[in-house]
């Protein structure tokens, strides 16, 4: 598995603390039974673990035999939690910058839209930033 096509090691841990919900094929490993990190299929973990499994969703118990496990999720599975309003864009270094269009406010006479823009090193991970910021404000 290239690790760029699901998130970094890093923003699934805190999709991970926001409380990511869906379920995914790709989790990051964390701990000495698979190597200190490293991504695995669902399926590779449900072998492995099936009388841990402690949910209906096949959720793990994130800390599993000094194991620690966190979702990887595909550009897929985010697009499919993420509003229709957002644009994307591919920017020159190959950074990804998504552009998401809050409601209108009228401001002193004048109707301004905000914007929330994040930026990620893969698609994935810029995808990942904005649905954590629209869970952080509540937009989900």
């Amino acid at each position: 598995m290239n690790p760029n096509h699901c998130v970094s090691l890093e923003i699934a841990q805190q999709l991970k603390e926001a409380g990511w919900g869906k379920e995914t094929e790709f989790w990051w490993t964390e701990g000495s039974k698979f190597g200190e990190h490293r991504i695995e299929t669902k399926e590779t973990l449900d072998k492995e673990f099936q009388l841990y499994k402690y949910s209906e969703k096949t959720d793990y118990n994130y800390l599993i035999d000094g194991c620690r496990f966190y979702p990887a999720p595909l550009a897929t599975e985010i697009l499919e939690e993420l509003p229709e309003n957002i644009s994307i864009k591919n920017t020159r270094g190959g950074f990804w910058r998504l552009i998401y269009g809050l409601p209108l406010q009228v401001k002193e006479g004048i109707i301004e839209q905000n914007t929330k823009i994040v930026d990620g090193k893969n698609f994935c991970d810029a995808l990942a930033k904005m649905w954590l910021y629209l869970k952080k404000e509540k937009l989900l």
